[in-house]
């Protein structure tokens, strides 16, 4: 009660300027809580649009059928993990080489894409869909004082859904090829 006193004993220039600091650092404190919530935004909004962005599809290729994993994004992505429900083995077109077995530890750069292709009917015959887990990363050396996210993308590859949009070539009689072209 003191202090209200002693305030409103003084004269109105000094209850102005008191009035006037008290209300500065208000602003003051909620000037800077902006900043802070602008800087956040903006670090999320840098990391979006710089992040490494891994996606998968499927393409037609004649009698095959082309799985390519691509990053869409801006910045290149290191492949810590990645892990398939097709058993890629079983599927490949060459028996000795296992698609996608030592893609751990790859690098994408933006834009880059890979793929491998495997026989249509052999495909769709063992798999109505099978999904691919890969798990990246934009940081490259464990020496950095600051590491980039870990991201983990699933992806779905729905192949029944594709039985109608790729076209499989009809049997050609012996013989009978010229006629076909």
């Amino acid at each position: 009660m003191k202090l209200f006193e002693n305030f409103f004993s003084l004269s109105i220039d000094v209850k102005v300027n008191i009035v006037l600091c008290i209300l500065s650092f208000f602003l003051a404190v909620i000037s800077i809580c902006i900043v802070i919530i602008s800087i956040r935004q903006n670090n999320k909004l840098l990391e979006s649009s710089s992040r490494p962005y891994i996606s998968a599809f499927l393409s037609d290729q004649s009698e095959n059928i082309v799985l390519t994993i691509k990053n869409f994004g801006n910045s290149s992505a290191y492949i810590t993990s990645f892990t398939s429900t097709a058993d890629f083995a079983k599927l490949s077109l060459d028996k000795n080489i296992i698609p996608f077995q030592n893609f751990k530890g790859s690098v994408l750069a933006p834009g880059q894409a890979v793929s491998c292709s495997f026989k249509y009917r052999d495909l769709a015959d063992e798999y109505d869909s099978f999904t691919l887990k890969i798990t990246y990363s934009s940081d490259f050396s464990s020496k950095r004082k600051f590491h980039n996210k870990n991201y983990i993308n699933e992806i779905v590859i729905n192949v029944k859904a594709f039985r109608e949009l790729f076209h499989i070539g009809s049997n050609v009689k012996p013989g009978t090829e010229l006629k076909n072209i």
